[in-house]
């Protein structure tokens, strides 16, 4: 405030500064008063003066209506001896490699109503084993990994985001997650347009999408032309597009249903030798539950059914997942143990119709991170044929870390593969996340995990390896 008091003074007549100045002499009088009267305010008889005027608050600076971030990651992943539905090896056998993924952000906000996001992104890798690789080398592609409007009311009871999005409706991991599958978790977009409405009390949450993906992405910066969606490495061209509605309602704190439709649709796509997949339309119905029983244990089902009248054979799979579990939420670490169990339909060979189940947007290892590679032959991502039983163990030793394993059988409802039984074998995993340093404000920060997965192939698999192992470490800077 003071040039500004400056620049009125010289510009104003001398009487205007005479009275200026004794505006100032007061107040420092005043000042130097209240001084006094602070410091007499100890001695027996007290000096009453009159209060100095309240300071001038300055006016807070209004936040800007950009933000800007990013992260580096940096992993380094080894697999060997994972078996295949085939009898072969899963991409040749042997793998070691590092890999470098860089993404930067932007959001404006010209109101609260809206908000513009964009995300760019680029990853390439280094392999050591096989040496001769040159899948994704430098300098690969540069990615518009997000591009969407954000357009939410002011009591938060709408939301709608269009453009391209990560997009997973509330505890439908086993449906959605991976809008392009075949580009190995370098991203996860959809195309797609969005919107959750909530009653006053958030009670009750609908959640609607459509969404098209293209087989090949439009945006990328680059001559790759990497195709993001089909079935196997051979398989291209398939775009996938669908719709769907998700009903949700707390019934109390802890008791959820969840009740879903979705629809999508896998256009035409490419085989070597001009032959060609036909295109399909899959319909899902599901629901879900969430179980409180009592502070410490709490349980979740959910049962899905398909069909697909537009296929070849006509499809008919299940899904069926199930957990009960315990949390001690008041102890130190937070222990958690849970038992689960998870049923995925097979193709039975002896019936003309389809009875696999597929698993939609949800191709990327919500399962496993090894197994996802054992089922390359099978299809890219394409969990089916499947029963799963483990146990799991995780807590809390330090704030930021978490250390969690899980080990248990897996079974083919199918005996289709190579060894011609129903085992597939036991498979452990654990797991540690850490935070490595970070500051006051969280950003810039480091943080990172270390994970191992081994598995030992049943006979499900024609294999003479006692053992498969994926191997990775990570770490991530944040700013």
């Amino acid at each position: 405030m003071a040039p500004a008091v400056h620049l009125r003074l010289r510009g104003a007549s001398n009487s205007a500064r005479v009275r200026a100045m004794k505006i100032q002499i007061l107040a420092f009088v005043l000042a130097i008063a209240s001084a006094f009267t602070a410091s007499a305010a100890r001695k027996p008889r007290p000096v009453e003066v009159p209060a100095p005027p309240p300071a001038a608050v300055a006016e807070p600076e209004p936040a800007s209506a950009w933000s800007f971030g990013g992260d580096f990651r940096l992993r380094q992943e080894a697999f060997d001896h994972i078996p295949l539905m085939t009898g072969a090896e899963a991409r040749g056998g042997e793998n070691d490699y590092f890999r470098f993924r860089t993404r930067v952000w932007a959001a404006f906000s010209p109101c609260d109503a809206i908000t513009f996001n964009a995300r760019l992104l680029h990853e390439f890798r280094h392999y050591i084993e096989p040496s001769h690789s040159h899948s994704w080398r430098w300098p690969d592609e540069l990615v518009v990994d997000q591009l969407n409007v954000v357009l939410a009311n002011g009591d938060g009871t709408l939301r709608a985001v269009v453009g391209r999005q990560d997009f997973m409706p509330e505890g439908a991991f086993r449906l959605f997650g991976e809008g392009t599958a075949k580009d190995g978790s370098r991203s996860s977009y959809m195309d797609a347009a969005t919107l959750v409405a909530r009653d006053g009390s958030d009670r009750t949450r609908l959640t609607l999408f459509g969404a098209y993906d293209n087989a090949v992405d439009p945006l990328a910066i680059g001559d790759i032309d990497r195709d993001l969606n089909g079935y196997a490495p051979i398989d291209t061209g398939m775009d996938e597009s669908g719709a769907g509605a998700f009903l949700r309602h707390a019934f109390d704190e802890n008791l959820h249903a969840t009740a879903y439709y979705v629809w999508k649709h896998d256009s035409a796509s490419r085989l070597p030798e001009g032959a060609h997949r036909p295109n399909e339309d899959i319909h899902t119905v599901g629901g879900r539950l969430e179980i409180p029983l009592g502070d410490l244990l709490g349980a979740n089902g959910e049962v899905a059914g398909q069909w697909s009248p537009t296929s070849d054979s006509d499809r008919r799979a299940m899904m069926a997942a199930a957990d009960l579990h315990a949390v001690w939420k008041d102890a130190p670490g937070k222990p958690r143990v849970a038992l689960n169990g998870l049923y995925l339909s097979g193709d039975d060979p002896d019936t003309d119709a389809e009875e696999g189940w597929n698993p939609l947007w949800a191709r990327y290892p919500w399962i496993s991170e090894l197994m996802i590679y054992a089922y390359d032959a099978d299809g890219a991502g394409l969990w089916q044929n499947l029963v799963y039983a483990w146990a799991e163990a995780g807590f809390a030793p330090h704030p930021g870390h978490r250390l969690r394993a899980t080990v248990g059988p897996m079974w083919a409802p199918e005996a289709n593969g190579a060894g011609g039984e129903h085992d597939r074998g036991w498979l452990g995993t654990a797991r540690w996340d850490f935070p490595l340093w970070r500051t006051i404000a969280e950003s810039p920060r480091i943080y990172g995990h270390l994970f191992a997965e081994a598995l030992l192939p049943g006979d499900y698999y024609d294999t003479d390896e006692d053992l498969a192992y994926f191997l990775r470490w990570e770490l991530t800077l944040a700013f």
